[in-house]
């Protein structure tokens, strides 16, 4: 518990730092676009255990974007702070960038912030993981997603991917967890709090827990940054008709 807690500590300092150094690392714009129309919030159900355990095994691929580049680039944070916080949740490190506990498996990456090197990344993330999990700029909707047909659970936490990104992925086959809002250095916590939802085999998606962690960031980030509204997470899905 102890060393949690220290971690804790480093990541509500390293965010702390991270909102003074960049005045808070928004993924860039100014208002919120329309959510598509069709498109709805589904909150409810869960996480499709049998289809992702089938081989044994729950994969999860982390592709963290650069924000800015170099080494103090923003999101290069995210990329420590995961893998410290994995540590502390008893991860092993297995081979460069892969993690693994109990039946979970997880290969994290730091790609550039260049559009063509990110759609490798999550091509490839895409075509071997039953989760994939992206972080970084949305790129302004030019990412391009070709999930195979087996069961993907995709999560994107990028500015208004929601708006950008849930229409050309959501399939019966896939659940669609984005953001409707703008992602600010510190998302990361998002993610970790799926990883405890998997590793736990909770029924439900943890969005709850995922926006309240959203809503104390932006309470954090209030006296120091214009962007005051915190992510809002949420499972899509096409709008039934009445």
């Amino acid at each position: 518990m102890g060393d949690r807690s220290a971690i804790r500590l480093a990541i509500d300092l390293g965010f702390a730092a991270a909102i003074i150094g960049c005045a808070i690392s928004a993924y860039v714009s100014t208002r919120a676009p329309d959510i598509p129309a069709g498109l709805c919030s589904a909150d409810g159900g869960g996480p499709r255990y049998d289809a992702m355990l089938a081989d044994g095994r729950i994969t999860i691929a982390a592709v963290i974007g650069e924000l800015e580049g170099g080494p103090t680039d923003h999101n290069a944070w995210s990329y420590h702070v995961l893998a410290n916080e994995l540590a502390a949740r008893g991860f092993t490190e297995v081979g460069l960038d892969r993690y693994q506990l109990g039946a979970i498996t997880i290969d994290v990456s730091l790609v550039p912030d260049d559009i063509p090197q990110t759609n490798a990344a999550l091509a490839g993330a895409l075509a071997s993981h039953d989760v994939v999990y992206y972080n970084g700029h949305s790129q302004h909707g030019e990412l391009r997603f070709d999930p195979p047909a087996d069961y993907r659970v995709v999560m994107l936490d990028s500015c208004w991917s929601t708006q950008q990104y849930a229409s050309q992925l959501v399939a019966p086959g896939r659940d669609v967890l984005t953001n409707a809002d703008r992602s600010v250095t510190g998302s990361i916590e998002s993610l970790l709090v799926l990883v405890d939802a998997l590793a736990a085999r909770e029924p439900h998606w943890p969005l709850a827990r995922m926006n309240e962690l959203a809503a104390e960031r932006a309470h954090k980030r209030a006296p120091v940054s214009r962007f005051k509204d915190p992510e809002h997470y949420r499972v899509d899905a096409r709008c039934q008709r009445p």
